[in-house]
């Protein structure tokens, strides 16, 4: 079932549970944009004219939102690469056992296969990485894209003034 269309400042205020939409703060800007597909553009110009701090307002919450998406892949990056190291380090103690004259023909066929069964959890931990990665840029990429298109579509249904200083 489609939304009803938000054809007046009053129906948006009443959208955003607020009295008033000069009361429009940075606590309901992402349910602002959020409405902005249903808002006729003279609405959305009005919003800007009354409250043209919500502009700043969602540009904060874009570059705040990009460097959390930022931490959260280094750290990603950090603990797929402490995997890593962790495998490589049992291989190459394996590889010193395994180097040892004193172990059966046998023995060092065990050493092996569990080498690349190390070799694959190593395997298999970097897939797993990539997929998380993919998964995390596609929902940052979309959580950006809304917040983005909000206002790039203020700015494009036409110029707001800006408060002096700003």
């Amino acid at each position: 079932m489609r939304k009803k269309q938000i054809k007046t400042v009053e129906e948006a205020a009443k959208a955003l549970s607020v009295r008033d939409i000069s009361e429009l703060d940075a606590d309901r800007s992402a349910e602002f944009i959020s409405l902005l597909p249903r808002m006729d553009r003279n609405v959305v110009q009005e919003v800007f004219k009354r409250c043209p701090d919500l502009i700043q307002i969602n540009r904060d919450e874009v570059n705040a939102f990009m460097a959390l998406c930022a931490e959260a892949i280094k750290q990603g990056e950090k603990n797929n690469d402490a995997v890593i190291e962790a495998y490589r380090a049992i291989i190459v103690e394996c590889q010193k056992i395994l180097d040892s004259k004193w172990l059966s023909h046998r023995k060092k066929e065990r050493i092996l296969n569990m080498m690349l069964d190390v070799a694959d959890k190593m395997h298999e931990a970097d897939k797993e990485h990539k997929k998380w990665l993919k998964s995390a840029l596609g929902r940052a990429i979309g959580g950006m894209g809304v917040v983005a298109a909000g206002i790039i579509g203020v700015v494009a249904l036409g110029r707001i003034p800006h408060k002096p200083g700003k």
